[in-house]
């Protein structure tokens, strides 16, 4: 759905974090990015956030099968990128800690 109600989307930053294991917690909301501006929707199977990105950064993602459909979704390295530049507020070495990456499984997935 998510994909849908943005065209150009992708799911990324905490929901493709948690969906390839790279985060500990649970994502409750569903988290894309998109060309079109920052907004999010409140739809019958929960809340959809989206946040805006250049054109230019509108790449490293796939298409994945959720319940038999395609879903465009970041790779696990893109989706990373993407939670970095959109939370600029980050600055040291503690902050990016807080995130609590598991970097193991990014280097076997990436």
């Amino acid at each position: 759905m998510a994909n849908r109600i943005y065209r150009n989307s992708y799911i990324s930053l905490w929901t493709a974090l948690s969906h390839y294991g790279l985060i500990p917690e649970g994502v409750y909301q569903t988290y894309s990015v998109s060309t079109h501006k920052t907004k999010s929707f409140e739809t019958p199977i929960g809340e959809i956030i989206y946040k805006h990105i250049k054109p230019a950064l509108f790449f490293g993602y796939r298409i994945e099968r959720w319940e038999n459909k395609p879903v465009l979704i970041a790779e696990p390295g893109k989706a990373l990128l993407d939670t970095l530049y959109l939370n600029s507020h980050w600055r040291d070495k503690a902050d990016i800690d807080g995130l609590r990456i598991d970097w193991s499984i990014l280097a076997n997935i990436a």
